[in-house]
């Protein structure tokens, strides 16, 4: 069994911290509170030895205690599922994450073999009780599967659910959200976060469904701000029979022209700018028309499977037309170059608010 004064002492730790902070306004609170916390973990400790029920019998109390009270039966259950106990500077880094008075965000340097992962999992309990829903960011979608199902048993004992962003779910039906996201808390690597919130936000899949951004916990912050060469996320990509969109992509643009000169000749090219939802109206009846007399003859033919997809899509089309017709300029919003490979010309937008 790992002795918990095993380590460096606790004034050494908080003299290092002071040296670190130097404008750390709490170090006389940490120190008694983490006092406090060891004490009583010892007590705890000792009815846990000497109770074989006494696993049970916290349980009951567990939502109703104070945080410090959380933070000594997290310790125990640790120990009982993992086979250790915290050490001072995880329940240190923990207790500075508490009580961070910025509200706003709070960035730890924790060394290398110093629990790392003992931290944050005690932090997403303390936030998970509290009624939030709680993202943990890692460097991998391994990393996060291990963490996850690691893990899980622990957060259970407090009545907590726990999953992962799996990345097989972007295969699975897009109209659902995925089920990982009701869990209070979720694991997963950045891409597959921003890939999800993407999805859900621009493509119309619902896969973080109604789940707000309220608790957000970094596992390791150099691997978002140094390593995001490899931080990519594809949100559209060619599918199974995009090429017969091509038929609708060719009326939605004939027609465009059709009514925007006709408005143009009646109202003047300033009447088209501002009135872009009577235009796109207009269009899409023209749309739904030529749509519902090709179903019925089937002069035009496209995969069963698109069916959905393009009465879901037709409203947006309009609006891409329109913006790419009245607004977008070339050389300002988008480029024309010339693929040397495949020898044909491609546009090419221009993202100057985050790429250029």
């Amino acid at each position: 069994m790992q002795d918990y004064n095993d380590e460096r002492d606790l004034q050494i730790l908080l003299a290092l911290l002071k040296e670190k902070n130097q404008n750390l306004p709490s170090i006389e609170k940490i120190k008694n509170d983490t006092e406090y916390i060891f004490y009583c973990f010892q007590q705890e400790m000792l009815r846990y030895k000497t109770d074989s029920n006494y696993i049970n019998t916290i349980q009951n109390k567990i939502r109703n205690n104070d945080v410090k009270g959380i933070i000594i039966s997290m310790m125990l259950i640790n120990y009982c599922f993992f086979g250790y106990i915290p050490r001072k500077i995880q329940i240190i880094s923990l207790l500075l994450m508490i009580n961070n008075p910025m509200r706003n965000g709070l960035i730890e340097e924790v060394k290398t073999g110093e629990g790392k992962s003992t931290i944050i999992m005690f932090l997403a309990t303390i936030k998970a009780l509290e009624g939030k829903k709680v993202d943990i960011l890692t460097s991998s979608p391994v990393l996060a599967e291990r963490d996850s199902k690691r893990n899980k048993q622990f957060y259970a004992f407090f009545g907590l659910t726990c999953d992962y962003c799996h990345e097989d779910q972007n295969n699975t039906n897009q109209t659902l959200t995925y089920q990982n996201y009701y869990s209070d808390i979720v694991y997963g690597s950045m891409l597959s976060f921003a890939g999800d919130y993407l999805r859900t936000s621009f493509v119309g899949s619902k896969g973080r469904g109604n789940r707000k951004f309220e608790v957000i916990i970094i596992d390791e912050i150099d691997n978002i701000c140094l390593d995001n060469i490899m931080n990519q996320t594809e949100l559209v990509d060619n599918f199974k029979g995009y090429k017969f969109l091509e038929y609708f992509y060719l009326f939605i643009y004939y027609y465009l022209q059709q009514i925007c000169f006709k408005e143009c000749r009646s109202s003047g090219r300033n009447a088209l700018l501002n009135n872009k939802a009577t235009i796109v109206e207009k269009l899409l009846d023209k749309f739904n028309e030529f749509y519902s007399q090709n179903s019925s003859t089937k002069a035009i033919k496209f995969p069963p499977h698109l069916e959905t997809f393009i009465q879901n899509r037709k409203k947006d089309w309009c609006n891409c037309a329109y913006d790419a017709f009245l607004i977008y300029k070339e050389n300002k919003h988008y480029l024309i170059s010339y693929d040397e490979e495949y020898k044909f010309e491609t546009i090419k937008p221009i993202d100057f608010s985050n790429t250029g």
